[in-house]
């Protein structure tokens, strides 16, 4: 398989982060520097990362996780900040995070040491759905709710999209729920500042097929195998 491929299946990153760790010179094969992403290797040849052995592993795993705020989602923080895999260190295999929420942001996330299935899941192609939960200081007007859904201009060149589900009224603010397909980096909050709305909470309630459910902030389980079986078919895996 190509170079690239085995990385993420051997649970190292996503595709899309293991082509930029080739080309960045971390890593080997046969002990000769490789930096060509799509070079096509055998089970006979010897694949380090960073002087490591890369091996691939057994079993695959999925790992939903209620992530609470406060907590980065990078493999490791220069700042000394709890990071997700502080939270699943009990998880005896290497695991990676599933696209990212911000720092502020709460709800599932997923880890996973699948690479063809996090692409997957995190590639705009694929259209994986997300629901929000995001709570703010009014109602989105008509008007707005048909700017989102259409796209919003929300800097850098890109257009946020999003559609939306609910309102409601709570004690704390009003309570939109919202359906995300793409997912740029922290888009709802850019949407929100764009449309001069306050958040003041944003809380991702269910991940493709999968929902957060009752499992309480800060806590872990691994999926079974009929959610990973749904998972794999919700991006034709299967």
């Amino acid at each position: 398989m190509r170079l690239i491929r085995y990385l993420a299946s051997a649970g190292v990153a996503s595709r899309r982060k293991c082509e930029s760790i080739i080309t960045g010179g971390r890593v080997t094969v046969n002990g000769k520097d490789e930096t060509d992403p799509f070079r096509i290797i055998s089970t006979l040849d010897s694949v380090e990362l960073d002087q490591t052995p890369v091996k691939m592993p057994i079993e695959k795993t999925v790992v939903m996780l209620h992530k609470p705020a406060s907590v980065v989602t990078t493999a490791n923080d220069t700042h000394g900040r709890k990071t997700v895999l502080d939270l699943v260190s009990n998880i005896n295999t290497r695991l990676f995070s599933v696209g990212r929420l911000d720092k502020e942001t709460t709800g599932i996330l997923l880890l996973t040491n699948d690479g063809d299935l996090a692409y997957r899941l995190t590639h705009p192609k694929f259209g994986v759905e997300k629901i929000y939960e995001a709570t703010t200081d009014r109602f989105i007007t008509d008007a707005e709710i048909c700017s989102i859904s259409s796209g919003v201009d929300i800097g850098e060149g890109e257009t946020g999209q999003a559609e939306v589900v609910d309102q409601t009224n709570t004690a704390n603010g009003v309570k939109i729920t919202m359906k995300l397909l793409h997912g740029k980096k922290r888009e709802i909050r850019r949407i929100f500042r764009e449309m001069g709305l306050e958040l003041t909470r944003l809380h991702r309630i269910t991940f493709a097929c999968l929902e957060l459910g009752n499992l309480a902030s800060g806590k872990h389980r691994i999926l079974s195998d009929k959610e990973r079986r749904l998972l794999a078919k919700t991006v034709d895996l299967l």
